[in-house]
């Protein structure tokens, strides 16, 4: 079943927000005052509303207690934040997302019950100094400020042996989720060739890592550095 959610505030993350969300299969309804934005995106996202998420007879209409989640994404104006998430506590919104600006902000969020902040600005710093400060990182998610999830390419000294063999929850303390492989394939009537990625499940013991694999490692960061960290 196809996840409803909606976004309020179509900056350059909400917009982008709306945009991946359509591209996962969600059904995305936008909403801003902003007519030109929604105008962006119309063609993309399912749904587009232009209202004042601050009047609570208006937004009341657009059934966001339906939704499975709605996230506020203004950024300006702070007080618009504050007004939109009370008046989707009174319409009964199961789960509101909301994007903070400062930690000022997120501590105030947090008093008004707000379980879920986003700091994109912040989040994406972290990710950053993760890529920068350890090998071959393509991409990083913290999960908490102990647990992270990583992508990264096969340290050199893995191509060509076994899962069994490096015994990475053993020695190191973190799982290896899955792995990422390019393979090579047949082009459109069996003419040519053409490089397809290969999702590798649940790797098992007896999978062998091969040059150009990435690792997608969960772990503590602490330990995912004993394997990924600068030398």
């Amino acid at each position: 079943m196809r996840k409803k959610i909606a976004v309020i505030g179509l900056g350059h993350f909400g917009e982008y927000l709306c945009l991946k969300l359509t591209d996962l299969g969600s059904e995305v309804l936008a909403i801003d005052r902003d007519r030109e934005k929604l105008d962006q995106i119309k063609d993309v996202v399912i749904h587009t509303v232009c209202l004042d998420s601050c009047d609570l007879k208006v937004l009341r209409t657009q059934g966001l207690e339906e939704f499975d989640a709605v996230v506020i994404a203004l950024r300006d104006n702070f007080e618009e934040t504050l007004l939109t998430i009370m008046n989707l506590q009174k319409i009964g919104v199961k789960r509101i997302i909301v994007r903070a600006v400062t930690a000022q902000h997120q501590q105030i969020l947090q008093h008004l019950g707000v379980a879920e902040i986003l700091l994109p600005e912040e989040e994406t710093a972290i990710r950053l100094a993760q890529s920068l400060t350890m090998k071959n990182i393509i991409d990083s998610f913290s999960l908490n400020d102990d647990y992270i999830i990583i992508e990264a390419e096969a340290p050199g000294e893995y191509i060509g042996r076994s899962l069994k063999d490096l015994e990475l929850r053993k020695n190191f303390g973190v799982s290896l989720i899955t792995i990422r492989r390019m393979a090579e394939s047949k082009g459109v009537l069996g003419i040519g060739k053409k490089n397809i990625e290969k999702i590798i499940g649940i790797p098992d013991a007896g999978t062998v890592i091969e040059r150009g694999d990435i690792l997608v490692v969960f772990g503590p960061e602490k330990n995912i550095k004993k394997v990924f960290g600068r030398n």
